[in-house]
């Protein structure tokens, strides 16, 4: 709580103190409180100490209520880990390797000079604290280094052998996106986070052994959960009785903004991590397969945030397919300038709330379907989240008005958790949905509609129709003229797909069928 620096050649030490509290130092003083900065006048210079709001708090009522909750849970917010073993529990993380498969053998991995340094000191605070112990064991698993947020480095067993002949644990793990959905209403959050959390949790004795590792200065064995074993997420979910089991945490209260799972949630929107964003702003032209790859990683996780995404990534999705050569183009480019512009721009999100009413908008193109899912909270429809998916082959052969149905479809039945039991409203570029309850004569993919009406919902359609809307005479007067010029009758089948796909009119399926089986194309066939 100490900010020292320099001033010329004086040293200036600021310490923590109350409001109205004054500190001075040889040259000159440093205030804490305004009334002091206005009521200060001819001093040769002032110093302000200023605080970021990472945690954006607001005062609740009183803080009293924060510091009540501290004081009653001290024993779960200590400034350290305690340096021992954690106590044995009935539940201690068990190993269970496929019948009749031994534990891996693999040898260590080359070090840099700073991981090495680094693995020496991390060996021996482990060593000191109980937490490994030297193994005879004739397997082990190499060790490698990863990069933690706060630049320091942090020693992790590859396990990965392990983990494919380990029985994996069922466990229901819950769904991140549901846990969002539920802070609809909520002002302030809390996060509750583990202090060192595997750590806290001690390996089953007989399996110990299984945990072996190598590296160049011995030959140790684990005594309590590492990161990266495939089942420690499942055994911590049973330990999340804080107190019951002496769990230590690390919390965020009473926070107006928290950030969680790459994601930053405030009362009242769902935006995307500020060093997400700077790091997609500041991504270069990729220069081969793997880095499409990862940039494609990054953003496919964000998708919910971009509209139309499926209609925007296939230029640079084809580069990935097999066999492809890597080509640079100026359509992957635009392609990848834009994503790299939708997520830079920081898309907002709302936080559903399910006593409002939901509006669905959707549109289908050529080779994909996408739809937005929206809310008005009193200031305007706002969007809750994006969806779009890429067509199948045989799904880009529908008609106009049979894929505008196929992403009604999807995506009622991708948000039913949203729209089950709701009543909402269907925006779409195509008229044929407003009509589709009276039509006599329905095909397979129409009868998917009665799902579709199971829901209750009310159909609109925009003003300004993305596809053609033209009369019956004058697709028949071009009808026509299509058909003197087909060579064959596959040929008239495909110009009336042709016009299904790209044009509507009332009855246009029964109109085409009879022009079909009554005309005959020019060379008789």
């Amino acid at each position: 709580n100490t900010l020292t620096f320099q001033y010329g050649s004086c040293v200036i030490h600021v310490k923590a103190a109350s409001q109205n509290a004054f500190v001075s130092s040889e040259c000159s003083p440093v205030f804490t409180s305004r009334q002091q900065l206005t009521q200060t006048s001819n001093t040769e210079a002032l110093f302000a100490v200023c605080t970021t709001e990472s945690l954006q708090k607001e005062d609740i009522k009183s803080s009293s209520e924060e510091k009540a909750i501290y004081t009653e849970f001290a024993d779960v917010f200590p400034n350290e880990l305690p340096d021992k073993l954690p106590p044995s529990r009935s539940i201690d993380h068990a190993i269970e390797l496929t019948p009749g498969v031994e534990p891996p053998s693999k040898p260590t991995y080359k070090l840099s000079y700073v991981e090495m340094n680094e693995l020496k000191k991390q060996l021996t605070d482990l060593l000191t604290k109980g937490f490994i112990r030297p193994s005879m064991l004739p397997f082990g698993t190499p060790v490698l280094f990863v990069h933690k947020k706060n630049g320091t480095l942090h020693p992790c067993a590859d396990h990965r052998a392990l983990n494919k002949v380990t029985i994996k644990n069922q466990y229901p793990l819950p769904r991140n996106e549901e846990l969002v959905d539920h802070l609809v209403g909520s002002k302030y959050f809390s996060k509750i986070d583990s202090y060192s959390g595997y750590q806290q949790i001690r390996i089953k004795q007989e399996d110990i052994p299984k945990t072996a590792f190598r590296t160049r200065y011995g030959h140790y064995e684990l005594l309590v959960l590492p990161c990266g074993l495939t089942n420690a997420p499942a055994i911590f979910m049973t330990l999340m009785n804080i107190r019951k089991h002496q769990l230590y945490m690390l919390c965020e209260l009473f926070c107006k903004k928290v950030e969680y799972i790459e994601q930053s949630i405030s009362e009242e929107s769902i935006t995307i991590n500020p060093r997400k964003v700077n790091v997609i702003r500041n991504w270069s032209t990729p220069t081969n397969t793997s880095g499409i790859r990862s940039f494609l990683e990054l953003a496919s996780y964000y998708r919910k945030f971009i509209s139309g995404f499926s209609a925007i990534a296939p230029p640079l999705t084809a580069l990935l397919h097999k066999g492809q050569p890597f080509g640079w183009t100026s359509i992957i480019h635009k392609a990848f300038d834009t994503l790299k512009r939708k997520l830079s721009t920081t898309p907002v999100l709302l936080i559903p709330d399910p006593t409002k009413p939901f509006t669905l908008a959707t549109d289908a193109f050529d080779f994909a379907i996408g739809a937005v899912l929206t809310q008005d909270h009193e200031k305007g429809k706002q969007s809750v989240t994006y969806e779009s998916r890429k067509l199948s082959a045989a799904e880009q052969n529908y008609t106009t008005h049979e894929k505008g149905l196929l992403a009604i479809l999807h995506v009622i039945r991708l948000w039913c958790t949203y729209l089950e039991g709701q009543q909402f409203t269907v925006i779409t570029d195509h008229a044929s949905l407003t009509y589709i309850k009276t039509q006599s004569n329905l095909s397979n993919t129409h009868t998917k509609h009665f799902e579709i009406q199971e829901n209750g919902y009310t159909s609109k359609v925009r003003n300004e129709w993305r596809h053609h809307q033209i009369s019956k005479f004058k697709c028949t007067y071009y009808m026509n003229i299509m058909i003197q010029i087909s060579r064959d009758i596959w040929e008239l089948i495909k110009t009336a797909e042709a016009i299904m796909r790209n044009f509507y009119w009332p009855k246009m399926e029964m109109t085409l069928e009879n022009m079909c089986r009554h005309v005959t194309p020019v060379n008789g066939i």
